[in-house]
């Protein structure tokens, strides 16, 4: 039944229990957010399948295949250059969905994204849903898709 993997995520982020052992899912995402809060979201190449798609709000809204991430990092700089955004950081809540089914994987993320904008404090929701695949060298991101749901003035505060 397709509903359990769902029931399990929501007692799982209502209990915080440590019976509900973070997703391995996770490992490849946080390893790319974590070198996106530092500054340096290429340094995250590892964690990403050569054949990536990565779709965001920024124009040119999707980026494919090995260097998918060094462009997606160049075009979010000068994207972000352009409406005065500096010193961007990422926040992730707990996966509102996450399934494997032998070696692929789907899980969803809430996320808030911190930002200045002209020196002021904006936030950034949305939902990171993401497409795995296994691989010999572990979980790599096959498919990264931002779906911005928010912005408003002030701080962000949990996903």
């Amino acid at each position: 039944m397709r509903l359990l993997p769902s029931l399990v995520l929501i007692a799982c982020a209502a209990a915080a229990s440590p019976a509900c052992a973070e997703s391995p899912l996770m490992v490849p995402i946080r390893d790319w957010i974590d070198a996106f809060n530092a500054g340096h979201p290429e340094r995250a190449s590892g964690a990403f399948a050569p054949d990536a798609v990565i779709l965001d709000e920024i124009s040119p809204f999707v980026w494919r295949g090995t260097d998918a991430l060094q462009q997606w990092a160049t075009d979010t700089a000068r994207g972000s250059a352009s409406y005065g955004a500096t010193d961007q950081r990422s926040t992730l809540g707990q996966p509102t969905w996450a399934d494997i089914e032998g070696d692929d994987g789907y899980i969803v993320v809430p996320e808030a994204v911190d930002v200045l904008v002209h020196g002021k404090p904006t936030c950034e929701r949305g939902l990171h849903s993401f497409s795995l695949r296994r691989q010999e060298t572990g979980w790599k991101i096959a498919v990264s898709a931002w779906a911005l749901s928010a912005v408003q003035q002030g701080a962000c505060g949990p996903p």
